[in-house]
């Protein structure tokens, strides 16, 4: 059995974005098998790059103890976790994270700024009501 504590928040929120992740790695090895999509060689290669996710996320599984293939989750605590996914991802639209990509226009960077900002609270307040 390990041999550490996670609260009751870790540990949920391990299970939640490891399990999805894990659920969604295996689910686009399924498509790039299915549909045949791009060069068969590289094909190959992101399911190789998968199937490692996958193999980290079960070695991390078996040590942790936390199961990736989770029982159904009520819904407060997958709308939870969707915030959560979505407010990292959105605080990525910054203007100060766009400059990675190059200059950012001084306009766009007006409009984003406060709206990035808006959703990012939302999606606080959603994550705290669905957690």
């Amino acid at each position: 059995m390990p041999d550490f504590t996670l609260t009751e928040g870790q540990e949920r929120h391990l299970l939640i974005n490891l399990s999805a992740l894990h659920r969604e790695a295996t689910l686009l090895i399924e498509r790039l098998e299915a549909d045949g999509a791009g060069p068969s060689e590289w094909r190959r290669q992101v399911i190789d790059l998968l199937e490692s996710v996958i193999l980290d996320l079960e070695r991390l599984s078996a040590e942790t103890g936390i199961p990736l293939r989770q029982q159904q989750v009520p819904l407060e605590r997958e709308i939870a976790a969707w915030a959560s996914i979505w407010w990292s991802r959105i605080l990525d639209c910054r203007p100060s994270a766009l400059k990675g990509y190059g200059t950012v226009d001084e306009n766009v960077a007006e409009i984003l700024t406060p709206s990035v900002k808006r959703i990012a609270e939302t999606l606080l307040r959603i994550g705290r009501e669905g957690g």
